[in-house]
């Protein structure tokens, strides 16, 4: 006996004879219905005339090889468990080779695209199982303890975004786990990692939805050197799951790039309190050709520069590191040597960021200060700022280990591994429009 779902290739030769292949946990067989075969001949005929493709189907029969040396089932017996009412609405859909070309029809309805779409659907997904699975193991054979962080927050921290909040009690989803699991360092857990779902109110793209995957890492005694080279290893380690042939990017040295550097170019230094101010940041923009204005934030102004002078330097085909951020765009990372620039490095390829970094700030006085001035940005209206965890800050006043932390965007990393042109691609259910 044998269950499964009937392919699109449902061929009849006749009212009494069809040919089809079921599928079910990845195998298909083909299964050639004959009346003369039948226990029960009328209700073996009426399932046979009434089969549609998507049908789920038990049948009872004998196994043979056809004259084209295909294994295929003879059935005695046949019915139908659940019938497929749907799949013939979608007729003017199909393209020429049986699928549905609408894809935001599929990404909206991804049953209908892993359904029509074949094997080659399914394995995005499963690829994606395997991929998220070597990145914990890997994390694992390395001494970091995997840890749950509380999603619903009374105030979301740790990245520069916008939180969604709840409606009667005021809780927001959390942007980022990252001030949590500092805190478990701070208790001693010297590594720690947190594989799951943070949340962002903003627009969608090819490269964000407001509901993503993130994976963050803190390891204390580490270096920022010892976060690229995590890097290299996760994005390996994930593509050699999912079976990616060419990873020989992923073996040679990372380039770098200077956000310091190149935006001395256009005047702004960044241990400059003038040079800092905003009112010069619009003029650098200008220079640059970027759109800015007054109101925009510090935060908002530098964070326009980088991207519109600093990470298009990054070349497509190699992963490259930029560093050097301003302390002003990093409020929860160490300072480095060099002044008003912090310990943080971004890591992009093709285009796209898949890795953030820092060298934590351990100081709670100052990460107060620094969370004050946020708060001071935010109160003008730039509602990407973070707000002063008292919490958080009373943590750090027991001691945090030097630390280094790191975020790997994990749809991002699987969509580029795997050559994908958004990330929708590679989530099960995306926002849509």
């Amino acid at each position: 006996m044998l269950c499964g779902r009937v392919c699109t290739s449902l061929r009849r030769m006749s009212k009494d004879v069809c040919f089809f292949h079921i599928e079910s946990e990845g195998a298909r067989v083909q299964v050639m219905a004959d009346l003369r075969h039948a226990l029960q001949r009328d209700d073996f005929a009426q399932c046979v005339q009434a089969l549609n493709r998507g049908d789920v189907v038990q049948v009872k029969g004998v196994a043979h090889t056809t004259k084209t040396g295909e294994l295929s089932l003879r059935p005695s017996e046949m019915l139908v468990l659940s019938p497929c009412t749907r799949l013939a609405d979608y007729g003017q859909a199909y393209d020429g080779k049986n699928r549905i070309a609408d894809t935001g029809f599929l990404h909206r309805h991804r049953e209908v695209e892993l359904l029509t779409g074949g094997a080659a659907s399914r394995q995005v997904f499963v690829q994606r199982f395997k991929a998220v699975h070597a990145l914990r193991c890997l994390l694992i054979d390395d001494g970091y303890v995997e840890v749950e962080t509380p999603i619903l927050q009374a105030q979301a921290g740790g990245a520069y975004a916008k939180a969604f909040k709840t409606t009667e009690r005021g809780l927001s989803l959390r942007i980022a786990p990252e001030l949590a699991l500092k805190r478990l360092v701070v208790g001693g857990f010297d590594r720690v990692f947190e594989l799951g779902k943070v949340f962002r109110d903003e627009g969608l793209s090819p490269r964000h939805n407001p509901e993503f995957t993130s994976c963050e890492a803190y390891r204390a005694y580490a270096s920022l050197d010892d976060m690229a080279a995590l890097s290299q290893r996760a994005l390996r380690a994930m593509g050699e799951a999912m079976g990616v042939v060419d990873l020989s990017a992923l073996q040679q040295p990372l380039g770098v790039v200077s956000v310091a550097d190149e935006l001395a170019k256009l005047g702004v230094a960044f241990d400059d309190a003038e040079s800092m101010a905003p009112v010069r940041l619009v003029r650098a923009c200008e220079r640059a050709g970027v759109a800015a204005s007054a109101a925009m934030s510090v935060p908002k102004l530098l964070d326009a520069l980088v991207g519109a002078k600093v990470e298009p330097l990054c070349r497509p085909e190699v992963p490259t590191l930029i560093v050097e951020h301003p302390i002003a765009l990093s409020p929860l990372a160490r300072a480095s040597s060099r002044p008003g620039v912090a310990q943080r490095f971004e890591l992009f390829w093709h285009g796209v960021e898949l890795c953030n970094a820092y060298g934590e700030l351990a100081d709670p006085a100052e990460q107060r200060r620094r969370f004050q001035e946020q708060a001071r940005i935010s109160g003008k209206g730039d509602a990407e700022a973070q707000l002063l965890d008292e919490d958080f800050c009373v943590a750090l006043e027991h001691g945090m280990p030097p630390t280094a932390g790191w975020g790997l965007g994990v749809d991002r990393a699987i969509m580029e591994l795997l050559g994908k042109r958004s990330i929708k691609d590679v989530v099960f259910f995306p926002l849509t429009r």
